[in-house]
């Protein structure tokens, strides 16, 4: 019953920067973003970008290895079939040294999975979120923020997209 800003996502950064997908220089985790979703990670962080011509989650550059949206866009909403009473969060930064992917590019992608744009959820600003339980109820387990590009004060965001710092706050890079 807790409302959505109250709830702490265990979240995995770079979700597609594993040794298991292939990457070998600095990957973030050993094992693919569906193994954590298994083992209980919630959270999602993705940076999306274009290599060869074409849309790709990526960890900063194309080099160091890539995943198709489609395939990853996939397997998360055939999770969510699986646990029918669980909230993904997932977080997309757009602008890459590969070049900034439009939102209506990954909301394209995310239509070629039939049901997923479904199970996104549309917050209106000013309103209270939503609670876990009632966002199962509604069939909108997906929350879905971008930040570093376009910003929905620029463009039209397409329905459940979220620009990321206008809900949240994170600490600098340099102080990390």
């Amino acid at each position: 019953d807790a409302r959505v800003n109250q709830v702490l996502f265990a979240t995995l950064h770079n979700a597609v920067s594993s040794e298991q997908d292939g990457v070998v220089i600095v990957p973030n985790h050993e094992r693919k973003l569906e193994e954590a979703l298994r083992a209980g990670f919630r959270g999602l962080n993705f940076d999306i970008g274009i290599c060869d011509g074409e849309i790709r989650l990526v960890h900063g550059v194309c080099q160091l290895g890539t995943r198709d949206p489609i395939e990853v866009f996939t397997n998360i909403y055939n999770f969510l079939l699986q646990k029918p009473n669980d909230v993904i969060l997932m977080t997309v930064q757009l602008a890459t040294e590969n070049g900034n992917v439009a939102l209506d590019d990954i909301y394209s992608l995310m239509q070629q999975v039939e049901g997923f744009t479904d199970m996104l959820y549309s917050h209106t600003p000013n309103n209270p979120w939503p609670t876990l339980r009632e966002l199962i109820a509604d069939g909108t387990r997906i929350l879905f923020f971008h930040y570093n590009g376009d910003t929905c004060a620029d463009v039209t965001c397409p329905p459940g997209f979220h620009d990321w710092f206008a809900y949240a706050v994170e600490t600098n890079f340099e102080m990390t």
